[in-house]
């Protein structure tokens, strides 16, 4: 180090805080990776060579280690004068920018817990060191509030009780002795201290255990009961590092395209040896396989594939014809031989076909069938028949038992399997995967043969161009089965709760009718997309349903950062599951008045409707939301314009209720209806 005096190395030193602050929050928020890193590196250089190269002058008269154990929580700190400890405080104020602004610092993957965990200890000890400092050169007040500020910045990271005191101790003397008002950091830091624990528990066990909420989960409706819960407070801790939240910003927080939270660990407990779209949790890994997979859902593509929903429409009107009855007298029940149709298994069958057309040109005969009997595929390349509805409802409701304590899920599933009931869940669920093993193989086999369709397949195996994608087998099955799984599911249950709606609704379905008939002519069988997709209360019954009762109705769970994030205005520690139900969302009565109404009127209104969007997330939203959302409101129009317009419905009494578990999504009971064709009125021009 070049020979100056004290003021000119404080000089430089403050020089170099300042290049750091620019840094961290000016111009290298920006810059590339390489580039962020080349500079981060230039920065870093100077504290190594001050480190190895101290001059004489900087290093302490006197040092002594701190020592708790005789209540001495700060070293001893002594300097020749004020210019000497105000340059040391810098250098360890710098320190706390280059620590948190490492590019190298590790955010996901099995070291980044690690990497934490050192980054706090260091940011802990470059506190009691500013600390130190101020108290032993106690003539210089504005090396308390130097510490002071670095207290403010990391002082949540001290975990000894008896440190913060002492902590809590400076900032009232420095407020005291010199006038300083530190009432405001001292008051947020006794909040980041408790934690968790200021938040009022969903149950009295919350704080210590996950049981509670996996008990929730059991009782059939979580999302709706923890809404109910949520009466208390905004946020309700579910479990001992689990917030769920209530307030409409959080959905911005939580979900929205500049959140910093990343997908949660349960999307890891349950991914499969290659994460798919939906259950990846790395967010440059989340992008390329969206931009992937992206074009295969764009709207140009969707209404291209209209044909097969076209077709697979036409085989439930099919079905549907061969299971009319003769017309309900009014004011009448029907008589229970007379319900012919359950539809919700139908709906379910059709949806099946539907994404399975879509995705990989199959037809799996269901529709002709009437049941959901299909071949699964051992990975020896045995097959056998299976339940595909049962086998795919099985899995979700078992595993959505006991996944949301996470340490415990693999010694709850094993302990479960002790019990009769639950092997037999277990011994369900199982063929689900050999049944998507079962058509990937097939879809495979004719993709090889050189047969060119348009499918979803053809989008993970080639690019644009044609060129191979040589994506691993295990990948390519991954995806199918998160679009066969999420595409299918999630359309049959809000197609089977808009049709139970609309029939406790008659006024609503009567003028659905009169909208769908002013369009189609008698001979239309199935309703032609062009003709429906743009009628506004079509869509109108259609999200109302989707607001009401989402099909999938829960908080899907992210994790804060480690640095933590800041959620309906408050600070929440990093690493701390988040979440928000979607059920909550759509029945804030500040946005939907009357939320337990199903009113679709409610969206005709172009300025309502515009204020409700933001706040309506049947399919997610933000770089997570559903990438299917195109194909499920295809279907859904459809298949609903085409069923008001050919027939008529009756459930088997105006009190009868559709029963729902919710899994992940929700599970619907059977859905009994009488079916009988309409007389179509011809319009006259």
């Amino acid at each position: 180090m070049d020979p100056v005096n004290d003021f000119t190395w404080t000089n430089r030193i403050l020089v170099w805080c300042a290049d750091l602050l620019k840094f961290c929050f000016g111009e290298g928020k920006s810059l590339p990776f390489s580039e962020k890193m080349k500079r981060w590196s230039v920065l870093k250089a100077f504290d190594l060579k001050w480190e190895s190269n101290k001059p004489l002058e900087f290093k302490p008269l006197y040092f002594e280690e701190a020592d708790p154990s005789s209540g001495k929580f700060f070293p001893v700190i002594w300097h020749q004068n004020a210019c000497q400890a105000v340059g040391s405080q810098h250098i360890e104020l710098s320190r706390i920018l280059l620590a948190v602004s490492d590019p190298k610092l590790s955010r996901l993957g099995l070291a980044a817990r690690q990497a934490n965990l050192a980054l706090e200890e260091e940011l802990r000890c470059i506190i009691r060191r500013l600390v130190g400092l101020a108290l032993s050169n106690s003539k210089c007040p504005v090396l308390f509030v130097n510490a002071a500020v670095g207290i403010s910045v990391c002082g949540e990271y001290l975990k000894d009780p008896a440190e913060q005191n002492a902590v809590l101790e400076f900032l009232a003397d420095l407020e005291f002795q010199h006038a300083w008002p530190t009432a405001a950091s001292a008051s947020a830091l006794k909040e980041a201290w408790q934690g968790l624990r200021k938040y009022p528990n969903h149950s009295f066990l919350s704080g210590i255990t996950d049981i509670p909420y996996c008990y929730l989960s059991a009782c059939g409706f979580r999302s709706r009961d923890l809404t109910k819960l949520h009466d208390k407070s905004p946020i309700l801790r579910i479990g001992p590092n689990n917030l769920s939240f209530s307030g409409i910003d959080a959905i911005r927080d939580i979900y929205g395209h500049s959140t910093s939270c990343v997908k949660d660990l349960k999307y890891a407990i349950t991914a499969g040896t290659h994460p798919n779209l939906f259950d990846v949790v790395d967010k440059p890994n989340h992008a390329a396989k969206r931009k992937r997979l992206s074009a295969a859902f764009a709207i140009k593509n969707l209404e291209a594939w209209e044909f097969k929903v076209a077709r697979t429409t036409e085989r439930l009107l099919e079905a549907f014809d061969k299971l009319c009855t003769k017309p309900l007298p009014s004011d009448s029940v029907p008589e229970p031989a007379d319900l012919t149709v359950n539809f919700n298994q139908w709906v379910n069958l059709f949806t099946i076909e539907a994404i399975n057309s879509i995705a990989l040109s199959s037809d799996l005969g269901l529709l002709e069938k009437g049941d959901d009997l299909v071949t699964a595929q051992r990975m020896d390349g045995t097959t056998y028949q299976a339940r595909y509805r049962k086998s795919q409802n099985q899995g979700a409701y078992a595993t959505s038992h006991f996944v949301w304590d996470y340490n415990n899920f693999k010694l709850f599933v094993r302990l479960s399997k002790l019990f009769s009931h639950w092997r037999k869940v277990w011994s369900d669920a199982e063929p689900f995967k050999d049944i998507i093993q079962h058509q990937a193989v097939t879809r495979l086999d004719r993709y090889n043969k050189g047969e060119q369709l348009d499918d979803f397949f053809s989008a993970l195996m080639d690019d644009k161009t044609g060129k191979p994608y040589n994506s691993e087998w295990g990948e390519i099955v991954g995806e199918i089965a998160a679009i066969i799984d999420a595409g299918a599911d999630t359309t049959a249950i809000a197609l089977t709760q808009i049709l139970e709606l609309l029939i406790h609704h008659p006024q609503h379905l009567a003028m659905l009718r009169e909208e769908v008939d002013s369009v189609l002519s008698p001979d239309d069988i199935v309703a032609p997309y062009g003709k429906v997709k743009h009628l506004p209360f079509l869509r109108a019954c259609i999200d109302e349903a989707l607001r009401i009762i989402p099909p999938t109705s829960a908080g899907l769970p992210r994790r804060t950062p480690p640095e933590g994030a800041r959620i309906l205005g408050e600070w929440i520690p990093g690493d701390t599951s988040v979440s928000m139900t979607i059920y909550s969302a759509h029945h804030d009565p500040t946005i939907f008045p009357n939320p337990d109404q199903y009113q679709p009127h409610r969206w005709m209104d172009l300025e309502q409707r515009k204020r409700m969007e933001p706040y309506f997330i049947p399919f997610s939203t933000g770089a997570r939301g559903c990438i299917g959302r195109n194909i499920s409101y295809l279907e859904q129009t459809v298949v609903l314009a085409s069923l008001v317009h050919r027939y008529e419905f009756a459930l088997p009494s105006a009190e009868w209720k559709l029963q729902r578990f919710e899994a992940f999504n929700l599970l619907m009971g059977d859905m009994p209806i009488k079916l009988w064709r309409r007389e179509i009125p011809v319009q006259v021009e």
